[in-house]
């Protein structure tokens, strides 16, 4: 066979491959993706929500260089507040169909959220590459994403502050 045919049915093995690998980790992703969303209408912890409500209020409304003048109450430092930016932004557009605040929450929570099957694919990658073994970075994969304790932290109770551990 030459040598370029073996190269091209070698690139499509290693798609293959892939494809096979990568749908189980699809499979972890969905199922903890599914059970976080059926959460996100929980109250979580009421203070930090409501605050990070009210923060990504005022960042929709006022330059981010007037938020600390403008939000009253802020304790954090403005690395978070980008992400709280494009969720009052979101937020701007449901505003009028949304009466209790529903969506407001599930927009706050939702980056811990994607955070979390972010971490999931980062431990993917780093444990496959250092084991050398696609299935314990899926077991990895699904450790975390999983994980009850992760899940209530993030999609339940609303925190994002333990994301940066992973």
């Amino acid at each position: 066979m030459p040598p370029a045919l073996c190269e091209n049915s070698f690139k499509k093995e290693r798609v293959a491959l892939r494809k096979v690998v990568y749908l189980p980790l699809l499979g972890i992703l969905a199922v903890g993706l599914i059970v976080r969303l059926s959460l996100l209408g929980a109250a979580g912890f009421s203070s930090d929500v409501g605050t990070f409500e009210s923060w990504s209020l005022t960042l929709a409304h006022y330059p981010m260089r007037d938020f600390y003048a403008k939000a009253g109450f802020a304790d954090y430092p403005p690395g978070y507040f980008p992400v709280l930016w494009f969720v009052g932004r979101l937020y701007g557009l449901f505003v009028h169909a949304d009466r209790q605040w529903s969506i407001l929450k599930t927009f706050v929570k939702l980056p811990a959220v994607l955070a979390d099957l972010g971490c999931g694919v980062l431990l993917f990658a780093i444990v496959r590459r250092a084991a050398k073994s696609e299935a314990w970075g899926l077991a990895a994969a699904a450790l975390f994403v999983l994980n009850p304790a992760m899940i209530f932290i993030s999609a339940y109770w609303g925190k994002w502050t333990r994301s940066p551990r992973c």
